[in-house]
């Protein structure tokens, strides 16, 4: 008899430009027959971490129905914590009130940490749960970036009539690579004309099939502590993890985007205040990794 598992989404999510961007492209994703429509015979719940007045615009989606079909949905405010909170700790502040509200023994529960703008290979959940019957703890990921002005408009077309959006984890790559965003095309060592100077992952292009990376910050996915941990100070990479998850043999890196690839859909805008004309060197390098 195959093994049922308990699985909590948690999202962080508040205002138009990314509640249209989960509803309108993660969702489809999630809603692919690899995902979340995987999980039928385990226990899924979505909870939507955002302020009261989101409420109504998260619900006129019609993906929104989709995910109700096959997960439980559960809303929690977040506007204490925005009144409050500086807003580089609020992403962190969102997931600790998400674990503090489960009142399921944390042991038992496959917490999934989600982002509003970043989509889903069409097989994840069906990687999540191969992870979760190895019992592995601790999943780290690295995802990468493209723009997500250049690339939205394809991916409209292939969201199916049923509202899901179905993409390999090679198609994934696929779009990243022709649709890069300016904090990864200039965190290549091997080809940019100009440097990121606060890149926390390097990449070397492999002719045009893909890049290889070098990983200095990951990202929790998937997390089943092995003991209750409902405060922590700081990043939830840096301070959940050693605390949830306090033994290394328990947790698990993805190293290969065909077991598992999400991609981060960006703003153009985004960091471009940390990038310089010029190539990567290890004396440009060098200061920002000390």
């Amino acid at each position: 008899m195959t093994q049922s598992h308990t699985f909590d989404f948690l999202l962080p999510v508040w205002g138009d430009r990314h509640i249209d961007a989960f509803m309108g492209f993660v969702a489809p994703s999630l809603l692919a027959p690899g995902n979340l429509p995987a999980l039928s015979g385990d226990d899924v719940t979505i909870l939507f971490l955002t302020r009261r007045q989101d409420r109504d615009r998260i619900q006129f989606w019609d993906s929104f129905a989709g995910l109700s079909r096959v997960a439980d949905i559960r809303f929690l405010d977040i506007d204490a914590l925005m009144a409050t909170e500086q807003r580089r700790h609020l992403l962190h502040r969102c997931y600790q009130l998400g674990f503090k509200s489960e009142e399921r023994d944390h042991t038992g529960v496959n917490f999934i940490l989600l982002n509003a703008d970043v989509i889903f290979d069409q097989d994840n959940c069906l990687f999540l749960r191969k992870m979760a019957s190895e019992g592995v703890r601790c999943l780290m990921e690295a995802v990468f970036r493209a723009n997500a002005l250049t690339l939205l408009g394809e991916l409209v077309g292939r969201i199916d009539k049923e509202g899901k959006l179905c993409l390999s984890s090679r198609e994934l790559v696929r779009f990243g690579l022709d649709h890069l965003h300016d904090s990864t095309a200039y965190s290549i060592w091997n080809e940019s004309r100009r440097v990121n100077l606060k890149a926390n992952r390097l990449y070397w292009r492999v002719g045009d099939q893909g890049l290889l990376a070098r990983n200095y910050l990951m990202h929790p996915i998937m997390m089943r502590p092995a003991t209750r941990i409902d405060f922590f100070e700081g990043p939830i990479d840096y301070a959940y993890v050693p605390l949830a998850c306090p033994s290394p043999a328990d947790r698990r890196i993805i190293t290969n985007s065909d077991d598992f690839l999400r991609l981060e859909i960006t703003h153009p805008d985004h960091d471009t205040d940390q990038f310089v004309e010029g190539r990567f060197s290890p004396g440009i390098y060098g200061p920002w990794l000390r």
